[in-house]
């Protein structure tokens, strides 16, 4: 077993936790955390989708994205309504606010894509995008096949 800081799973890391660190510092002004943004920038591109995919879109769990929802809610920048189709399901809405931020924030955060943008010419930009999406399926795949043991194992 070679060392684990030489692994694919530890630069992964590492260069997320980088990023979003420096994230959260440029956004701790606006009171917004990195993790706030990006359902914000998604509500941009689909406003009025449920929590549920909205969960799914962020690749992150329910609780956290109710938890960041209420505090988004009570800075004014989001909205919730009950679906009317389905009583069970919760709409998420960007408020006139809300769109306002999420545009000053991507203006703020230039700094940051400019960086990403210019460390790798487009093609291996392309490539590690390409990569990222089959690590991201792969780990999807383990996943559902940890569920699927886990199942099996209550029955």
């Amino acid at each position: 077993m070679g060392p684990f800081t030489d692994s694919p799973a530890w630069h992964l890391r590492t260069a997320y936790l980088k990023m979003h660190r420096v994230t959260n510092r440029i956004f701790r002004p606006y009171g917004i955390t990195a993790d706030q943004y990006v359902l914000l920038r998604l509500l941009c591109s689909k406003d009025g989708i449920s929590q549920q995919e909205l969960c799914c879109l962020s690749a992150s769990d329910p609780t956290t994205i109710g938890r960041m929802l209420e505090l988004l809610e009570a800075k004014q920048l989001v909205g919730r309504k009950t679906d009317p189709d389905d009583r069970r399901t919760r709409l998420v809405f960007l408020s006139a606010a809300g769109r306002k931020m999420a545009s000053q924030l991507y203006d703020v955060c230039e700094e940051i894509r400019n960086k990403l943008e210019t460390t790798l010419p487009r093609q291996k930009q392309q490539q590690l995008l390409s990569s990222l999406l089959l690590i991201g399926a792969a780990m999807e795949t383990v996943e559902q096949e940890i569920s699927q043991k886990s199942r099996g194992n209550l029955c």
